[in-house]
């Protein structure tokens, strides 16, 4: 029982390290903005709105009053109606935050390119096929989520994006991706589960910041070559893919504190060789 216990709390433990490392967990408090809710409340103050939710409104358009507020910073259009990025929404160029998740949006205006302010963008949920070259052209941009979409292919113009810092592409329909992805010089987290990847590209080697990789439920039958070479590794998950082994040249990872296995069919004598290659590493089968 006392084993039992040191091993759940050693898993508290570093779950809770990883959520400070892939910046789940705040390390300061931000700026407090004041939200408001209704349009018409908020142009009573149109000069001093900084904070805008309308979440859950049932709007297909978008309220001709918010093009008025001249120092929106955050706005939220989550769970709404919108079929695609309402043209007015362009206009904010103060926008540093932008929240169109759970719409049933299909494409993404090249209007997106005036947007030059806009750090954080959230997109997830919707029904994106495609992107133009415009979104990754963002120069601010550092987060960018395309979680549960419809994204079969990522063009080249993906390695513009060299200030992105979390890059999030759940639960998409992307088989490969563009050779480019090597150039996102600022990149930390990349999130590929449920896709149906089969390898990885071999330019990933120059993602000399990069400490997240999630690549559960692929098609993975090896881990890729180009994995061993991302020296500065924190977390890897490769859950439930097709994976029968894992080379030795894990061993490289030297910075590596999580690896979550589990799902693959690698025989309980190879599992105990792994953590043998990795004695400062939780891994998990």
């Amino acid at each position: 029982m006392i084993n039992q216990a040191e091993s759940v709390l050693k898993f508290v433990v570093v779950a809770v390290v990883m959520l400070f490392v892939a910046g789940c967990l705040p390390t300061k408090s931000p700026e407090r903005l004041t939200m408001y809710e209704e349009v018409a409340a908020a142009s009573l103050v149109a000069g001093e709105v900084k904070y805008l939710s309308l979440t859950n409104k049932g709007l297909s358009d978008l309220p001709s009053a918010v093009v008025s507020f001249p120092v929106l910073q955050k706005l939220s259009l989550r769970g709404n109606k919108f079929l695609e990025l309402p043209a007015d929404v362009c206009k904010l160029k103060s926008i540093t935050w932008l929240d169109l998740g759970e719409n049933s949006i299909v494409k993404i205006d090249t209007a997106i390119s005036g947007l030059s302010n806009l750090e954080l963008l959230y997109l997830s949920d919707n029904a994106i096929t495609s992107l133009p070259d415009e979104v990754f052209n963002l120069e601010s941009l550092t987060y960018l989520n395309l979680d549960r979409n419809k994204i079969t292919v990522l063009p080249a113009s993906l390695g513009n994006a060299t200030g992105l810092k979390w890059l999030r592409l759940n639960k998409n329909q992307l088989t490969a991706l563009p050779g480019s992805v090597g150039k996102l010089s600022s990149l930390k987290r990349i999130y590929l589960a449920n896709n149906k990847l089969t390898d990885l590209p071999a330019s990933m080697a120059g993602l000399d910041k990069l400490t997240g990789l999630e690549l559960s439920n692929n098609k993975f039958t090896n881990l890729p070559a180009v994995v061993f070479e991302m020296k500065n590794l924190e977390l890897l998950d490769v859950m439930r893919n097709q994976l029968t082994d894992v080379p030795d040249e894990i061993a490289k990872l030297t910075h590596l504190k999580w690896l979550r296995l589990d799902g693959n069919k690698i025989s309980d004598e190879r599992r105990a060789e792994i953590k043998e290659l990795l004695p400062n590493c939780y891994v998990v089968f």
